[in-house]
């Protein structure tokens, strides 16, 4: 199913009349979620909001961490002057996405990339830490998932007008949503 590309009017119809003018470049959105389910639920909200084409998937803190460091003798895959913006499950089976938060937030280039952070609903503890760490907001996750993409769809409406860093070491003309 083919998307119209993001448009002002586009914008003001999933979001309401409150938006300025739309920025010209949407960020890359990775969502690092083991749960299959929560990804294919995330992936339709960003759908919905014709961000589709700039979602990516990763399926664990290891891959989100060699997709933007590289690791291994692999290079890393984010592009260079492209803006990104991070939503990461605090909790991923085989690693803890507080673990990854802390690496991303640690190193030089990625520590201003938004990272936001998906919490179990009831977890005042989780919250404190991610925040400590640097997270930019944590999104309590919904008892029913249904309503995450939902959640994700309001995501597209904030993602459409916030400005965000380009990537380390490329050209910085691609900030803006």
């Amino acid at each position: 199913m083919d998307r119209a590309p993001l448009t002002r009017r586009a914008i003001l119809a999933n979001c309401g009349s409150v938006l300025t003018e739309p920025k010209p470049f949407p960020p890359s959105i990775a969502y690092v979620v083991d749960d299959e389910r929560e990804a294919g639920l995330i992936g339709r909200g960003l759908e919905a909001f014709g961000l589709g084409d700039r979602g990516i998937h990763l399926k664990s803190g290891r891959q989100a961490l060699d997709f933007f460091l590289g690791g291994d003798g692999i290079p890393s895959r984010r592009e260079p002057g492209r803006s990104y913006f991070v939503l990461l499950d605090s909790q991923l089976a085989g690693g803890d996405g507080i673990e990854v938060l802390g690496r991303f937030k640690a190193h030089p280039d990625l520590r201003a990339i938004p990272v936001f952070m998906l919490t179990e609903p009831d977890d005042p503890l989780t919250v404190d830490r991610c925040h400590q760490l640097g997270c930019n907001g944590c999104i309590q996750k919904p008892k029913d998932g249904e309503q995450l993409a939902e959640i994700v769809h309001h995501l597209g409406c904030l993602l459409s007008v916030m400005l965000l860093p380009a990537a380390a070491g490329g050209d910085r003309k691609d900030r803006s949503v």
